[in-house]
């Protein structure tokens, strides 16, 4: 898996991924700077069945996206941790 993060208040200094439930540190991409996107890489060996995928990512200031999103009154502060259902068949099916 592949993704970018990013964070107003700093560089990325870390990412996790989560499957289902379990965090696991992904791969930095390059350093662009400290308000750019920074990609990041994470090896999965996926096994058949239902997956809750999610991603967080850590910032040099000690922010991190929180579990449950904080309210605001325009809602453009929703940077809770997303979560994505997958299902992954078997090399069969």
């Amino acid at each position: 898996m592949t993704g970018r993060a990013w964070s107003g208040n700093g560089k990325i200094e870390k990412v996790e991924v989560g499957i289902d439930g379990v965090w696991k540190p992904a791969q930095l991409g390059k350093d662009l700077g400290t308000y750019a996107w920074r990609q990041w890489f994470f090896e999965w060996d996926a096994v058949a069945g239902e997956h809750t995928l999610s991603c967080r990512a850590y910032d040099e200031a000690g922010n991190t996206q929180p579990e449950e999103p904080v309210w605001d009154e325009s809602g453009f502060g929703n940077n809770k941790v997303q979560c994505t259902q997958v299902q992954v068949n078997d090399k069969f099916g």
